[in-house]
């Protein structure tokens, strides 16, 4: 499925679908995750989405722009895969782009109780998300 990149996209980006997600690989180090509307993400989700994150990520250093904007919610399971550093070998940070005070809740909640050791901040600007990120892979 064709889609052009919600951030800015010199080109229209290969966007791949899966039950709760819509994944876009932005450059050779960075993936951008796009929630679906109102999902509820279990652990067999979790799993779909990193096996799609793997495929499509084209170094061994990585990071990933989530936008949480519209997740409904999360299971206790998907949060514990999520936040394992063995489910995706390669990521070096996460930015997490909320824009109420229900996506914030989520975004803290994934904090509080993540065992990854990489850095984790949250957004209300994709730009500045994009930013960050960029620091991160590029310049650590």
């Amino acid at each position: 499925m064709k889609k052009s990149f919600p951030i800015k996209a010199n080109e229209d980006i290969e966007a791949v679908g899966t039950r709760t997600s819509n994944l876009w690989m932005l450059d050779e180090s960075i993936i951008y995750i796009e929630k679906k509307p109102d999902v509820e993400i279990r652990l067999e989700d979790a799993i779909e989405n990193n096996q799609v994150i793997l495929a499509i990520s084209k170094s061994n250093k990585w990071s990933l722009l989530i936008d949480i904007r519209s997740i409904k919610s999360i299971s206790k399971e998907a949060r514990e895969y999520y936040s394992d550093d063995k489910s995706m070998p390669g990521r070096c940070a996460i930015a997490l782009l909320v824009d109420s005070y229900f996506s914030r809740i989520m975004a803290n909640i994934f904090i509080g109780y993540s065992n990854a050791s990489i850095p984790i901040k949250l957004f209300s600007s994709k730009e500045m998300a994009m930013e960050w990120l960029k620091k991160k892979v590029y310049n650590e």
